[in-house]
C-alpha cells in the first residue's frame, strides 16, 4: 500500500516527468498478480483515468492510457474493483478525444464473466456504440473493437 500510496502523490506532481515517471512505474507494477491491489485503490483507477483526459503532457497521457488498458487485462468479475476499473474506462471513453479505450472494452469483453456487468453498466454500451458509428471521430480500429465488444456483450448467456 505504501508503494501505490507514493506513487499517488507522484502523480499529482506539477512536473511533467514525475508524473509520466510515476505513471510508468506503476505500469511497471501490472500484471495478473497485482492488478486487483491496483485496481482495489478506486483513487488510483480514477486518478489514471483523470490523466488519460486533462493531462497537459501527451506522454503521461499516453502512459495512464496504456496503464489501464494493462489493468484491464488482468481485473475481471468477481473482483470487487471491476466496476470501479468499467467506470474509468467509461469515463476516457466519454470524454478523451485522444483515447477510446475501445481495445480496453474489446479485452473486457471477451471474458463471459464480464458481460453481465458491462452490459448493466451506466452509458458502456452507450460509449461502444458512439464510438462504432461511422461519423464518429475514432479511428477505424477503434470502431471495429467497438462493434466487436458490443456483439461479444450481446452473446452473453443468461444467468
Amino acid at each position: 500500500g505504501g508503494v501505490l500510496k507514493a506513487l499517488l502523490s507522484f502523480m499529482g506532481c506539477e512536473e511533467a516527468d514525475v508524473r509520466s515517471r510515476a505513471v510508468g512505474a506503476l505500469k511497471n507494477l501490472c500484471c495478473q498478480e497485482t492488478a486487483t491491489v491496483i485496481g482495489s485503490q478506486v483513487e488510483m483507477l480514477f486518478s489514471l483515468a483523470d490523466m488519460c483526459v486533462n493531462d497537459p503532457n501527451k506522454d503521461v497521457r499516453a502512459n495512464a492510457a496504456d496503464t489501464l488498458t494493462w489493468l484491464a487485462e488482468d481485473i475481471n468479475q468477481p473482483a470487487n474493483c471491476h466496476k470501479d476499473l468499467l467506470d474509468a474506462l467509461v469515463h476516457i471513453a466519454r470524454n478523451s478525444q485522444e483515447f477510446h479505450m475501445a481495445d480496453a472494452l474489446l479485452r473486457q469483453s471477451g471474458i463471459d464473466e464480464n458481460k453481465e456487468s458491462m452490459a448493466a453498466h451506466p452509458r458502456l454500451l452507450d460509449s461502444l456504440m458512439e464510438m462504432a458509428l461511422p461519423d464518429s471521430p475514432s479511428a477505424k480500429p477503434d470502431k471495429e473493437n467497438a462493434i466487436v465488444a458490443l456483439r461479444n456483450i450481446a452473446s452473453r448467456k443468461s444467468m
